[in-house]
């Protein structure tokens, strides 16, 4: 299902936090450090190896690629000086080649790492500034209900999507067993040798539509915007990351009720889409009829 073809989202949140985002008419987008989850990628996030085991990868590799039956294949500077020196037979053996590879390539290992460092900090900047709000396809999905609705005690607003940001950017979570990171040991390597484009900061906008297998059953969609508050680079605390970005009133579309959502909570939402909100449709979630499964009724006003 595409962004084109999804006309509404819906958003699943507690009780009082819906009947605030209806009296506000203002919706929070936050930095993803806010959601608090371990598996996803943090301003803190890091890189799963350092300078030395860089350096003794990019040795071993090279070596490798002098003794290899085959001849390497490339055209960076490294891979034809590899290819001299196995015609000149340069090197008796591993060791002997390990020795002059390590004086040419810690200049090399040491530029990538101050590359690494630069993308690490704007990996920093980007995560203080970017917002991310979560969202729903379906408002008959049980496991959505279940995390972000308040164990089903709470509401979910459907908003309209239309062409104009920060609605217009959301897509569909990837769920994969994989988890994301910032670059690996790999694609260093072959920066170094095949002298390939480092595209760690290309990704940067990617890593937070990925989650694990285990939550697929959420279905999860995610908007993402930027912050035009100014946060300093000194500005660690998450806590501050986020804005609150105001919506039209006829973006909202309908209002969900929770098959536990209690009655304080719904007289004060249907009092709300009464006097702000006129064309939404109030629904009530009740158990499906048969197996684990959520019927949505329309409500008569």
């Amino acid at each position: 299902m595409s962004v084109d073809k999804l006309e509404s989202l819906i958003k699943f949140t507690d009780g009082d936090t819906a009947v605030r985002i209806l009296a506000e008419q203002k919706l929070r987008w936050s930095s993803p450090d806010r959601f608090g989850d371990p598996f996803e990628l943090s301003a803190k996030s890091s890189f799963n190896f350092d300078t030395h085991s860089l350096l003794d990868s990019t040795i071993k590799l090279a070596s490798s690629m002098i003794f290899a039956p085959e001849q390497p294949k490339g055209d960076s500077p490294l891979i034809n000086a590899i290819r001299r020196w196995r015609e000149e037979e340069r090197f008796n053996s591993p060791e002997e080649a390990h020795g002059v590879l390590r004086e040419l390539l810690t200049k090399m290992v040491d530029y990538r790492q101050a590359q690494l460092d630069t993308a690490r900090a704007k990996w920093q900047e980007y995560v203080r500034k970017v917002r991310v709000c979560c969202f729903s396809a379906k408002p008959d999905n049980i496991s959505a209900w279940e995390q972000f609705g308040d164990q089903h005690r709470g509401v979910g607003i459907r908003f309209a999507i239309g062409e104009e940001e920060p609605f217009s950017s959301a897509k569909a979570v990837v769920y994969q067993t994989e988890r994301p990171q910032l670059t690996s040991l790999r694609e260093q390597l072959g920066a170094i040798l095949h002298n390939r484009k480092d595209a760690v900061t290309d990704r940067f906008k990617d890593h937070f539509f990925i989650k694990g297998n285990h939550r697929k059953q959420e279905q999860e969609w995610r908007g993402m915007a930027f912050s035009s508050q100014d946060v300093p680079v000194t500005h660690m605390d998450p806590a501050e990351w986020y804005d609150d970005l105001s919506f039209p009133a006829a973006q909202i579309t309908g209002v969900f009720f929770g098959i536990n959502t209690n009655d304080d909570i719904k007289i004060q939402v249907l009092k709300l889409i009464q006097e702000r909100y006129p064309q939404a449709k109030p629904f009530q979630a009740v158990p499906g009829k048969i197996g684990y499964t959520i019927e949505i009724e329309k409500i008569k006003t």
